[in-house]
């Protein structure tokens, strides 16, 4: 049998990626504690709970998980008595699971009026937007992504404000289809055996 310590560690996994991927994650809840200027542009004096470095904190350690996209070891797939998805999609949702209960974990800790349903869409949206891009491209694009969409979705004006599914909490559908799409996407990939 393919033991499932044996897949992840043959992506890379190691104690001290653990150690770091666990050190950017409590740096993302004390990021929640910094504000960045509003990004609604209805509001000029005071940015809301959503409005805070915690939330392109929140990329830095599922842009790390980029690293773990593809085994470094193939020939353990082709060798494997398992099928070759569950080979495959297994350690792919496993890093997205524990993205979500690291968030989990955390939530007591973020601002009032910070959700956790938010934030869990929004992990996952990340997390396979990430591992998507690094399974096909390669784990430095992977890691790129993630980070740029917050970026660019925290500049007032550089995305229209009811299709700012990260800030606008009215866009809470969108998020949901977009993080859908996505979790669709990279099921698909690794159904098709390109991961």
């Amino acid at each position: 049998m393919f033991p499932m310590k044996q897949a992840l560690e043959s992506r890379g996994l190691t104690g001290g990626l653990i150690v770091t991927w666990a050190s950017l994650w409590a740096i993302s809840v004390l990021l929640t504690r910094v504000a960045i200027p509003p990004v609604d542009p209805n509001i000029t004096s005071s940015s809301r709970a959503l409005e805070q470095l915690g939330t392109l904190g929140l990329t830095l350690p599922i842009a790390l998980t980029s690293v773990l996209a593809s085994s470094r070891a193939p020939w353990l797939l082709v060798s494997s008595t398992r099928s070759k998805i569950a080979s495959q999609q297994a350690p792919t949702w496993i890093i997205v699971g524990c993205n979500c209960a690291a968030a989990a974990v955390l939530s007591p800790l973020l601002p009032r009026g910070v959700s956790f349903s938010r934030t869990a869409l929004l992990v996952i949206l990340f997390s396979t937007l990430t591992l998507l891009i690094a399974q096909k491209l390669g784990s430095a694009w992977g890691a790129t992504p993630a980070p740029a969409l917050a970026v660019v979705a925290s500049v007032r004006g550089a995305l229209p404000w009811q299709a700012n599914f990260i800030y606008n909490t009215e866009a809470t559908s969108l998020l949901c289809a977009i993080t859908a799409v996505s979790a669709l996407c990279l099921l698909a990939l690794n159904l098709r055996g390109k991961a």
